[in-house]
C-alpha cells in the first residue's frame, strides 16, 4: 500500500526482519513494516543497491548441482589457510540401571 510521502524501492532484510524499502522526499532510507518506520544508514543501503545492481547485470551461468559441490575439493591454499577446528567434546553420562525387588517377584 502506498504511503504519503515515500517512494517504495523494494524489499529489504535486516537479520530475521523483512520489510519495505522506502526513500523519503529528502532522500532518507527508512525499513517499513507496517506503521513502523525505521531509518537506514544511507551508506549502507547504497553498497546494497549496487551490489544488487551489479548481481543483476552479471552474466549468470547454471547453479552447480549437488554432485559439483561434493566433488569438487577446496583449492590447496584455501585448506591451508584455514584454521584447525576444535577437538570434539564428549561427555560420558552415568546411566541408572532399574532395580528390580526379588521379593516381588512370583514363586
Amino acid at each position: 500500500m502506498p504511503q504519503p510521502g515515500l517512494q517504495m524501492l523494494g524489499t529489504i532484510q535486516s537479520g530475521l526482519e523483512i520489510g519495505a524499502l522506502a526513500r523519503t522526499t529528502d532522500g532518507r532510507y527508512l525499513q517499513v513494516n507496517g506503521s513502523i518506520r525505521r531509518e537506514l544508514h544511507p551508506t549502507r543501503v547504497n553498497a546494497a543497491i549496487e551490489r544488487a545492481r551489479r548481481y543483476q547485470a552479471a552474466p549468470r551461468s547454471s547453479p552447480p548441482t549437488d554432485a559439483q559441490i561434493v566433488q569438487e575439493p577446496l583449492p590447496i591454499e584455501v585448506q591451508a589457510n584455514r584454521p584447525a577446528a576444535p577437538p570434539p567434546t564428549i561427555v560420558y553420562k552415568k546411566r541408572r540401571l532399574a532395580a528390580i525387588a526379588t521379593d516381588a517377584l512370583p514363586g
